[in-house]
């Protein structure tokens, strides 16, 4: 079996503070326990809403596995619902299923999301999304905003010396909305 190389996730995100996901698919997958949901993040600064970027400068995606199950206890219903932005009766959710829609109803929408850390087979750490929560237009997430620092900042000039203190940047721009109520109404239930 190969494996690709863990990048340093841990120099990209902070395990402390929730991130902006915005789901760009989801999709049925066999695995070796038998199927199961993939579902495929975009990963966005909840404090200025910019995509989190790997080194490469390519916006930084996490993917999940789920049980395609849809009991009210299971990730894949907590996601769906997380991501509509309300809950759902056992109604709603079998017709939303059954309409086959599912994939296109819910690709775009956002949710809030901790990304924990997780020790793959390789040995490299990786990022993954246990839970979401409802993204609430009306209230940014609360979190202290962390100024950006410059290498020198961090790491001193080039002998090593420490720059002076920075003095604190500007207050960041809101984060992305949603789209409010509206977002529901194509819904066929």
């Amino acid at each position: 079996m190969t494996f690709q190389e863990s990048p340093d996730y841990r120099s990209l995100l902070d395990d402390q503070v929730p991130y902006i996901v915005r789901l760009e698919r989801v999709s049925d997958r066999q695995t070796k326990i038998g199927e199961a949901l993939e579902w495929v993040f975009a990963i966005y600064d909840s404090t200025t809403g910019t995509a989190v970027l790997k080194p490469d400068d390519k916006p930084l995606t996490i993917s999940r596995i789920t049980s395609p199950a849809t009991g009210p206890k299971t990730r894949t219903r907590r996601f769906i619902e997380s991501l509509l932005g309300t809950e759902l009766s056992k109604a709603q959710l079998r017709s939303l299923l059954q309409s086959g829609t599912l994939a296109g109803r819910l690709k775009d929408r956002k949710a809030l999301a901790f990304i924990e850390f997780e020790e793959g087979d390789d040995g490299g750490v990786w990022p993954r999304i246990n839970e979401l929560q409802k993204l609430d237009s009306e209230k940014p997430p609360a979190m202290p905003a962390a100024p950006a620092r410059s290498y020198e900042e961090v790491f001193g000039d080039e002998d090593g010396n420490p720059s002076p203190t920075p003095t604190p940047a500007a207050s960041p721009p809101p984060p992305p909305t949603t789209g409010g109520e509206s977002d529901l109404e194509d819904l066929p239930f």
